[in-house]
């Protein structure tokens, strides 16, 4: 098992905030509630990110949006798109 220094790892620090905050600690047993989220998602379009980053900065690579096979929630094949975008600081 490692242990990680809280200090050095600003995501551990930050869900070891979020779990204080709940009020459990580690080994609480707890019961949550899952909900099927049916609403649309909205992405950002990659041109759109491109766009507002700082050229003199940031190099963009790839600004692409990429189909690719899935499955809705029933099961079904659907297609979706990702967003892609890759820079690169200058």
């Amino acid at each position: 098992m490692q242990h990680l220094d809280r200090a050095r790892d600003p995501a551990l620090a930050s869900l070891l905030g979020l779990r204080a905050g709940a009020g459990v600690a580690g080994g609480d047993e707890v019961d949550v509630d899952i909900e099927l989220d049916t609403e649309p998602r909205t992405v950002t379009i990659p041109e759109e990110l491109a766009a507002a980053l700082d050229p003199a900065r940031w190099e963009v690579l790839v600004a692409d949006a990429r189909p690719r096979l899935a499955r809705d929630p029933e099961g079904n094949q659907i297609t979706v798109d990702d967003a892609v975008l890759r820079a690169r600081r200058r």
